[in-house]
C-alpha cells in the first residue's frame, strides 16, 4: 500500500505537470478589464495558502527525517562494532556489508534515502512561487491607484467642463469630443486650461490602461513559470521517494549480503 500511494502520486503530479506545460494562457487583455478589490483579495489568499504550504511541507519532510535518523541511531546503539582497519584508514560503518540484520539494514539505507530525496528543493520552489504571487499582489495594488488617479481627475475634468460651460453659456462638449480633445476649448484661456487638463487626463488613462496590461502579462507569466517549476520538482521529489522506497521493500537476505571483516555483535539487556 505504501509503494502504491507513491506511484499514484508521482503519476498524478506528473499529469499535473504536463497539463501545465501544455496549458495556453490568454495573450492580451480586453480593454473592458479591470483588476477588482476581489482580484487582489484573491492574489492575497493565494498567497498566504502558498506560505502555508511551503510550512506544512517543510515541517512533514523534517519530522520524517527526523523519526528516520532517530529510529536508525537507536538500532545503531544495539550493534557493538569493531572497526576494520587498512592501509588506507578505517572503514565507514555499513551495516550491510558487515552483515547486519535486515531491520539494521532497512533503516540504515532508509536514513540515507532521505540524502537523496530533494525535500528542500521543493520547500524553496513553492517559496519563489509565493514570492512572485506577493509581487503580483504588488503591481495590482499599483494598477488600483494608477486607475483610482485617472478616474479622479477624468471626475475633476468634468467638473471643470460643466463649470466653465455654465459660466460662459456654452453646451457642453460630449463625452466622445471630451475623449477625443475636440469641443469648444478655444474660447478664452480657462478653456485653453481645460482643454490642457483633458490631455493630461488622456495621458494619465493610457498609462493605466499600458500598465494593466503589463500587470495582466507579468500575472499569467508568472503563474506560468511558477506553477511548472513546482509541479516538475514535486515531480521529481515523488519519483526518487518512489524509487527509493521501492528499493527499501526489497527485503535483503542474509545469504546475498557480502560479509565483512569486522567484528560484530549485539549488546544485550542485562
Amino acid at each position: 500500500m505504501f509503494i502504491r500511494m507513491w506511484r499514484v502520486m508521482f503519476d498524478c503530479h506528473r499529469i499535473q505537470s504536463r497539463i501545465i506545460s501544455e496549458a495556453k494562457f490568454q495573450g492580451r487583455l480586453a480593454a473592458s478589464v479591470t483588476l477588482s478589490e476581489s482580484h487582489r483579495k484573491a492574489t492575497r489568499q493565494l498567497e498566504n495558502e502558498l506560505r502555508n504550504w511551503q510550512m506544512c511541507f517543510r515541517n512533514w519532510s523534517e519530522a520524517q527525517k527526523a523519526y528516520v535518523q532517530a529510529l536508525n541511531g537507536w538500532l545503531l546503539k544495539c550493534l557493538h562494532y569493531e572497526p576494520e582497519t587498512t592501509p588506507d584508514g578505517i572503514v565507514p560503518f555499513s551495516p550491510r556489508r558487515v552483515g547486519a540484520p535486515p531491520v539494521f539494514i532497512i533503516c540504515n539505507d532508509w536514513f540515507h534515502a532521505f540524502e537523496r530525496i530533494p525535500a528542500s528543493v521543493v520547500v524553496e520552489t513553492i517559496g519563489k512561487f509565493a514570492a512572485e504571487v506577493s509581487e503580483v499582489w504588488n503591481r495590482q495594488d499599483e494598477e488600483h491607484h494608477k486607475r483610482r488617479r485617472a478616474e479622479m481627475l477624468a471626475r475633476d475634468l468634468e467638473r471643470r467642463v460643466k463649470e466653465e460651460s455654465k459660466l460662459h453659456g456654452i453646451q457642453p462638449p460630449s463625452d466622445k469630443k471630451l475623449e477625443s480633445g475636440t469641443g469648444q476649448s478655444g474660447i478664452g484661456s480657462e478653456l485653453k486650461s481645460i482643454d490642457s487638463f483633458r490631455r493630461q487626463v488622456e495621458q494619465e488613462n493610457t498609462k493605466h490602461r499600458e500598465f494593466l496590461q503589463e500587470t495582466h502579462d507579468f500575472t499569467l507569466n508568472s503563474l506560468r513559470t511558477s506553477l511548472k517549476n513546482v509541479f516538475e520538482q514535486i515531480t521529481q521529489f515523488t519519483a526518487i521517494s518512489l524509487k527509493s522506497y521501492e528499493e527499501l521493500s526489497v527485503q535483503p537476505g542474509s545469504q546475498s549480503l557480502p560479509q565483512g571483516n569486522g567484528e560484530i555483535s549485539y549488546i544485550k539487556d542485562t
